[in-house]
């Protein structure tokens, strides 16, 4: 059952069940349309645990796209409702989002101070962003994908201190990999995620890595980040409780996803990405079936 307790119960109707579920509803039907490669890890679970990723997913994608719209009053607003809604579980306006996840949150006590960290790295992306090392890159990835992975565990059920390894581990694995793939979608915005440090290495810019051009540096500096990116993977398995591995085989269809995409990149960097849906399967269950290990 859904745990309706956390609608306010100033705001409780009589159907408040029926809300609570379409609430979730929304926010499965929002993960199905965006997600792409989280989807297709969380749909082997079971509908109440699928449903309650679903709303840990819309809450973070609605605040990503509060940073995205660059209204910077509005994201403020949305952002100080948030975390009312972590600390205080309390909804000044009950919107389906913060229905679901004020649900999810009480129902797997997701820890508030992990909440907190995501909502504060997310928001300071109102600034515009760039990075210069990389263990900048990592604390940035922990904030984002980390604090997210440590919420899955907990929803699969797993309150264990090597899980948690696991989940900060692979979540900076899978983070280093979306920045690679989202070089230019991020330039546009204003953001660069890649290490400063590591570019002015081989005497490149972001824009350098823009042009399509495959000079000698933009090769070797693909290569060194796409191995940096396999390191992040192997050492995210290194952690791998494998006494939790039916429990965690959610993340391991995760990590098979974003393994094919980093190794396409690797094959070609400079050309558009595109994953077939089928593509996708096949990997997921190469991994499930352990025919192929993506922390290798």
């Amino acid at each position: 059952m859904f745990h309706s307790a956390t609608i306010p119960s100033a705001r409780m109707s009589p159907n408040s069940a029926q809300v609570l579920r379409e609430a979730y509803d929304y926010c499965i039907e929002a993960t199905r349309r965006s997600a792409r490669n989280f989807y297709y890890g969380i749909r082997l679970l079971r509908r109440e645990r699928f449903a309650s990723l679903c709303s840990l997913y819309a809450f973070c994608r609605e605040l990503d796209d509060a940073v995205d719209r660059k209204n910077p009053h509005e994201a403020s607003q949305l952002f100080t409702l948030r975390r009312q809604l972590v600390n205080s579980g309390h909804l000044t306006n009950p919107d389906k989002i913060g229905l679901a996840f004020a649900d999810t949150i009480l129902k797997y006590q997701l820890p508030k101070h992990v909440l907190q960290e995501l909502i504060h790295t997310i928001e300071s992306d109102i600034a515009l962003r760039h990075l210069d090392t990389m263990q900048e890159v990592r604390l940035y990835a922990h904030g984002v994908a980390s604090t997210v992975g440590l919420c899955c565990v907990r929803i699969f059920g797993i309150h264990n201190g090597r899980a948690d390894e696991f989940a900060e581990a692979l979540g900076i694995a899978l983070q280093w990999t979306n920045i690679l793939r989202d070089i230019e979608e991020d330039h546009c915005r204003g953001r660069c995620y890649l290490p400063q440090s590591e570019l002015h290495k081989f005497g490149l810019t972001v824009e350098d890595l823009l042009t399509n051009e495959k000079t000698e540096q933009v090769q070797l500096w693909w290569q060194a980040a796409v191995e940096q990116g396999r390191e992040l993977f192997q050492s995210a398995g290194k952690t791998f409780p494998s006494d939790y591995r039916r429990r965690l085989s959610p993340a391991l269809a995760m990590a098979a996803v974003y393994r094919m995409i980093l190794e396409k990149m690797a094959r070609q960097p400079t050309q558009p990405l595109r994953l077939h849906p089928i593509q996708k399967l096949l990997s997921v269950f190469a991994a499930l079936l352990r025919l192929w290990n993506p922390f290798r």
